[in-house]
């Protein structure tokens, strides 16, 4: 079995149109943990990281292997029997 950690796709939201990002406002910080103040800061946040070749970002601290570029590569688990 292999599990994944969380991560947002930083292009997927970057497609969300302004209402659905207006609605995400209050549960997104960017880098200095301030919450964004419109939809154009939070877009321009978005491209810029786009642009930096951060295509993935995670929730909570980076696992293991971790990648902006592909995200989470995947953790193999034993299963319990």
């Amino acid at each position: 079995m292999t599990t994944f950690h969380c991560q947002l796709d930083v292009c997927g939201l970057a497609t969300f149109n302004d209402e659905d990002l207006r609605s995400l406002l209050p549960s997104l910080t960017d880098g200095d943990g301030q919450h964004f103040r419109d939809v154009h800061s939070l877009r321009t946040r978005l491209v810029d990281l786009l642009r930096k070749g951060i295509f993935y970002m995670p929730f909570g601290q980076p696992c293991d292997g971790w990648d902006p570029k592909t995200g989470c590569p995947g953790h193999a688990e034993e299963i319990a029997r």
